[in-house]
């Protein structure tokens, strides 16, 4: 377990954990037919791992809100695909997370996850393809909180993974997209996360 792991409640976690497993429970992941709960799983850890070196930094920039930023984005890692990829609605997940976490935290979640949901879908612009859509999809990450971008970035790392390996043709399409959404994406430090990242794996830590 991680420094920062050991900031965060246990039963506060797992009831987080439990609650997105409920959500995604019958949804497989693409391509390799996994409970999807594992991708979700692979983002939190991304994201604590980066948390972990860059508490400190925290702990500077935000020195009265830092712990609490750092467990909601941590929570909402496991909560990102709720809003888009299940039947939960807003008002919904607004009311768990209000009837299990503190409601600082419970807002600072919601507007997470809010944020890490596609808006330009082919669902709800189907006058637009998928090139426009994804702009604009990356224009809207842009404008989102430095902690959203940090979730959204540990997601498409993961889902890059799973698509080089998997589908060479659509990857080709995503990975333009994935550059496109990382040129919008300037309040993070990217190459920082990438490194630290890589030398987690690098040192075999779990």
């Amino acid at each position: 377990m991680s420094d920062f792991a050991l900031h965060i409640e246990p039963i506060y976690l797992d009831k987080v954990i439990e609650y997105a497993k409920e959500l995604h429970k019958n949804q497989k992941r693409k391509y390799t037919e996994d409970p999807y709960f594992v991708h979700l799983e692979a983002v939190a850890k991304k994201v604590e791992i980066y948390l972990d070196d860059d508490l400190p930094y925290l702990c500077v920039d935000y020195p009265n809100e830092f712990l609490e930023i750092a467990r909601s984005m941590l929570c909402a890692a496991y909560l990102h695909d709720s809003l888009e990829d299940t039947n939960v609605t807003h008002e919904e997940l607004r009311v768990w997370l209000h009837d299990n976490i503190s409601t600082s935290e419970a807002d600072r979640v919601l507007q997470l996850v809010v944020e890490l949901t596609d808006v330009y879908t082919k669902e709800n612009f189907p006058e637009l393809n998928r090139q426009q859509r994804k702009v604009l999809e990356a224009h809207r990450i842009g404008n989102a909180s430095e902690f959203t971008q940090v979730i959204k970035m540990c997601d498409m790392l993961d889902n890059t993974e799973s698509i080089v390996a998997h589908d060479e043709k659509f990857a080709r399409v995503y990975l333009k997209e994935k550059d496109y959404l990382l040129e919008c994406m300037d309040k993070i430090p990217q190459s920082d996360i990438i490194g630290i990242l890589k030398k987690h794996e690098a040192s075999g830590e779990e």
